[in-house]
């Protein structure tokens, strides 16, 4: 496959068509736009922190300002493609944000004490 710069490949990780489809694949987007706007509120709250927007309309210019931006000119690896990823990994359900700063697991019982204010 690339003889001059790897002398064996493994190909591991096929999940077949049963896990991840096109049309699985297409769903992120109505799903992210879904719970994006939790996400916008949360971060807008914590503006001192993060630096994204004070409230959830600026945060979401903001995103996808950096977005585009990277599009263009990636930063130290990190493209359009990779913030967009990212943004599903952590958007996929408050726990994975709210884990990140309560230093918890992203179970219920971090979601619970880290939304309460």
């Amino acid at each position: 496959m690339f003889p001059e710069r790897a002398d064996r490949v493994v190909l591991d990780g096929n999940i077949g068509d049963t896990h991840l489809s096109q049309d699985v694949i297409r769903l992120r987007g109505p799903g992210i736009e879904e719970t994006f706007p939790d996400f916008a509120k949360w971060t807008a709250k914590r503006h001192g922190s993060y630096g994204l927007g004070r409230t959830p309309a600026q945060v979401r210019a903001t995103y996808f300002e950096l977005a585009e931006r990277l599009d263009h000119a990636p930063m130290i690896g990190v493209d359009g493609v990779i913030i967009r990823m990212a943004n599903f990994e952590y958007l996929y359900s408050p726990g994975q944000y709210v884990a990140d700063e309560v230093g918890g697991t992203g179970r219920s019982e971090d979601k619970d004490r880290g939304t309460r204010e």
